[in-house]
């Protein structure tokens, strides 16, 4: 073999070690990080440990306390971050509760804990302070 080869045939060996070295550790299956609220769950997904369902392919992952989640958004929101805003779960529905500055702010709240109730009814007792 020829110092050309030679080199070539050291260079790709070195490519592919570095390449192999790159590449993303792929977790065990004793490593197995569930997906975050709200992604989608496979048929194949391991159960949740939290009481939610896995169920058919993208659907979303019904969370046993929908209204603490909802309760997030609507803190993470950075129109309502300064309202005492507060979801309760009852009997498949969700109640909201507070008080905002305009109308706009209430259906913006309301349209959030709509994105987050999955099957459960969203009544809304947020009252605008004119």
């Amino acid at each position: 073999m020829n110092t050309r080869n030679r080199w070539f045939a050291t260079a790709m060996i070195g490519a592919a070690l570095f390449a192999a070295g790159c590449a993303p550790e792929q977790p065990d299956a004793d490593d197995a990080v569930a997906p975050g609220p709200g992604a989608p769950v496979t048929a194949a997904s391991p159960a949740a440990t939290d009481g939610s369902v896995a169920t058919e392919a993208g659907s979303e992952r019904q969370s046993k306390n929908t209204a603490e989640r909802i309760e997030d958004m609507l803190e993470a929101d950075a129109t309502l971050k300064g309202f005492d805003l507060d979801a309760e779960e009852e009997d498949n529905r969700v109640v909201l509760k507070g008080e905002v500055k305009t109308a706009a702010q209430k259906t913006l709240a309301e349209d959030i804990a709509r994105q987050q109730a999955g099957t459960a009814t969203v009544v809304s007792e947020i009252r605008v302070d004119d």
